[in-house]
């Protein structure tokens, strides 16, 4: 047996011989998985209408979402699990003026806020557990040590917008 061989015998104890090529392979059957991961989601939103006067109006409209994502689900060690929290927060205020039957102004002020941070719920547990991670390219078996390789990772996002629209109909004149 050449000595590659041996070095994978050691690590697999459970090896039989490839009736094609005669060399050492595991000896598996299918592995399935029925783990689960829990996640939760809250969204509120609410939006105000009020008519200050005959010729104007404004509303306010604010949006919350808190929530945690399941991003990667570990079928060996729950350490492994990767997760997102991920909050937004958004708002606007709408405030429309009529000058006259053609003439009229809108004023927009909104803004949002969204983070996305991604990573194991306790990553020096997950390091002690398995400090790395070992992916087998042959698909004969699961990763060890989860996607540890790829978190932490993540994003947050901060938008604003201003915007004041005039509009006038301009009627040509009649001769």
């Amino acid at each position: 047996m050449p000595d590659d061989c041996r070095r994978a015998a050691a690590f697999f104890p459970t090896l039989i011989r490839d009736s094609e090529t005669g060399r050492p392979r595991p000896a598996r059957n299918f592995f399935f998985s029925n783990v689960n991961a829990k996640t939760h989601e809250q969204l509120y939103s609410f939006r105000i209408d009020y008519n200050i006067g005959a010729k104007d109006t404004i509303y306010g409209r604010y949006q919350q979402d808190k929530g945690v994502q399941a991003t990667f689900t570990d079928p060996i060690n729950p350490v492994f699990n990767a997760v997102s929290n991920q909050p937004e927060y958004q708002g606007q205020i709408n405030e429309t003026h009529f000058f006259s039957g053609t003439a009229v102004n809108q004023l927009v002020v909104s803004g949002q806020w969204y983070s996305a941070p991604f990573s194991q719920p306790n990553p020096q547990a997950a390091f002690q557990a398995f400090p790395t991670t070992l992916q087998f390219g042959n698909g004969l078996f699961t990763t060890l040590g989860g996607q540890d390789f790829a978190f932490p990772q993540g994003r947050n996002v901060t938008q604003a917008q201003l915007s004041d629209d005039f509009l006038e109909e301009l009627r040509p004149a009649h001769a």
